[in-house]
């Protein structure tokens, strides 16, 4: 992790010594990336939009911020079962749902002029929270035959901290005072992982953060 972070920090130390330009841009943008490993029923299907401001340090370099929401697009209704098998017997039932907001800082490369319609590559590194709502519907003590009260019914909330590092290929087309983007690449989720402070994950089978996720998207506006 140590090595990763350096490498982004070396690459951002160097853009920013380019040349400055007056060129910016604001944008808009969207792109796929499931930031959690999903235990349930049915499938969920996430989308990332935002907003942004980039300013080119030079003809081929450029620096951005953003922020991003997470939407879920399908799969906030279903429901996760627990069957422990633990000597306690316990069996849970609950949903957790989740939201994300991120700030998002990116260092990009042209290979040409920015205006020519150019390929370029990025490393950029998020502070992405996430917050986790727990519905508990029932809970259950099979060496009982009876509702246990060992987690209470009822609704929680928890926020889960953590560090996408991503890098990006992708392709810049200029037009007058508009431009698009799309872009493909892979974002590493520092901090993924460790200990599961949730309430009651010793007995909840959550969705867990995933150690990286494949991005594809676009992103447009305008240059001034």
């Amino acid at each position: 992790m140590r090595e990763k972070i350096a490498f982004f920090l070396l690459l951002a130390a160097a853009l920013w010594t380019e040349k400055s330009s007056a060129q910016s841009e604001i944008y808009w943008f969207a792109h796929s990336g499931s930031y959690l490993d999903k235990i349930s029923q049915d499938p969920e299907m996430h989308l990332n939009i935002g907003l942004g401001y980039q300013h080119f340090l030079s003809e081929r370099v450029a620096v951005s911020l953003g922020v991003r929401w997470l939407l879920y697009l399908a799969g906030t209704d279903d429901i996760n079962y627990k069957n422990s098998n633990k000597p306690d017997g316990t069996s849970t039932e609950f949903r957790d749902t989740y939201t994300a907001t991120a700030v998002d800082y990116e260092a990009i490369y042209f290979f040409d002029n920015y205006d020519d319609n150019s390929w370029y590559f990025s490393s950029g590194i998020s502070l992405q929270m996430m917050k986790c709502k727990i519905e508990v519907f029932d809970s259950y003590d099979f060496n009982l035959g009876s509702t246990s009260t060992l987690i209470p019914i009822g609704d929680y909330e928890h926020t889960i901290n953590f560090y996408p590092l991503s890098f990006r290929l992708g392709k810049h087309y200029v037009r007058d005072s508009f431009y698009l983007d799309w872009f493909i690449g892979y974002s590493v989720n520092l901090g993924a992982g460790g200990t599961d402070d949730r309430p009651y994950a010793y007995y909840l089978n959550y969705d867990q953060v995933s150690s990286g996720t494949i991005i594809f998207g676009f992103k447009s506006g305008i240059t001034f």
